[in-house]
Order: structure tokens, then C-alpha cells, then sequence
């Protein structure tokens, strides 16, 4: 038996995974005496956007392309926890903005910075149409769970703890990312 129903980060407000991914798969695991392990980590993807009944990811293509994160006074405050400022970790821009947001700010993508915006970032572009927004304006944003770092622990074939069980995807704890995964890296792990 194979299990692959993803991880657990729809448990959090903001969050870029569908309402599957309520940790049902670990939780069956877990009660047959799967080992279960790293539950605690958990990436947190810093720019997500949810307007209408509607979320996107805002992907890290969009800061390399000039895009700026900006609070409510138009203030570029990345720069206050990193010397890269919108191009921080993950990590530590999610911090930066969680800060900002418990400080009572609100934060916002300022897109107007990049070049042929519609060409490049089709999809982007559409979602903003759909929600009456465009380039020009300032899109809310917030850190929202990503990726299930923790989960059912395997070897590397995938091999539970139980006799014939499998665990691939989000569901699998295979030890790779340690308690910080990287942009980028999923297919390592596939």
C-alpha cells in the first residue's frame, strides 16, 4: 500500500495547498504505529494572496522581476531584517512579514516595477483581472504554510516503519530537507 495524500499546511489560515491536505494520510499512518516524525516543520511560503474565496502563491519570480514588499505607508521594511530585503529565504522573509502584520501593518506586493508584467506572468495577471485589480495596485499579501516538511518517516525506497507500507510526496518524512526546505527541490526528493 502506497500512501500519497499530501501534508497538513491547509491546517493554517493562509496557506497555497487545497483542502485536501488536511494530514489524514500521516494521521491513518500514525494510528496503525507508522513512526511519525519532524511534524514541526513546516515551510512557510511568504508571499501568498487570497482575494475573494480565491488564493495564489506569489511566486519568488515576481521579487527577482522587480516586484517590491512594501506596508501600508509604501515602506520597503525587508531591508530591517535582511540585507537582501525582498529577496531573503523564504524563511526569514516570512518572519519579516509576520512581524509587520502582528505589528499591526499590513503588507502589500507592489508589482508596478516590472517589465511587460502581462507577458511574463500571464496567470498572475489573470487572477488580478478577475478580482478587478492589475500591476498598478498593491496586492495584500501574507505567510502562509507551503510545504509539509514532516510526516510519515521513510528510508529511501520509500519503506515505512510497517511491513508494506509506503509513503511518497508530502506525506513522507524522508529526512532530505532538514528543518528548512529550499525553493525549488522537490523533484530531489522525488
Amino acid at each position: 500500500m502506497v500512501l500519497a495524500t499530501g501534508g497538513y499546511a491547509y491546517l493554517w489560515q493562509y496557506t497555497s495547498n487545497p483542502p485536501t491536505n488536511t494530514g489524514d494520510g500521516i494521521a491513518i499512518a500514525f494510528r496503525a504505529g507508522a513512526v511519525v516524525s519532524d511534524v514541526e516543520f513546516i515551510q512557510f511560503h511568504p508571499t501568498i494572496t487570497t482575494l475573494g474565496d480565491e488564493t495564489m502563491l506569489l511566486t519568488e519570480t515576481l521579487r527577482g522581476e522587480g516586484a517590491k514588499i512594501i506596508n501600508e505607508q509604501g515602506e520597503r521594511f525587508a531591508f530591517k531584517y535582511h540585507e537582501r530585503g525582498e529577496l531573503a529565504p523564504r524563511d526569514v522573509l516570512s518572519r519579516a512579514i509576520y512581524m509587520e502584520l502582528m505589528s499591526g501593518h499590513r503588507v502589500y506586493m507592489d508589482l508596478s516595477g516590472i517589465d511587460d508584467f502581462e507577458g511574463k506572468f500571464p496567470g498572475v495577471n489573470d487572477f488580478l483581472r478577475r478580482h478587478g485589480l492589475s500591476k498598478a495596485d498593491r496586492v495584500p499579501i501574507y505567510p502562509g504554510a507551503h510545504f509539509t516538511i514532516g510526516g510519515v518517516r521513510v528510508n529511501v525506497r520509500s519503506e515505512t516503519s510497517i511491513r508494506r507500507l509506503y509513503a511518497i510526496g508530502e506525506v513522507a518524512d524522508t529526512g532530505l530537507h532538514g528543518a528548512n526546505r529550499l525553493a525549488s527541490n522537490s523533484l530531489l526528493e522525488a
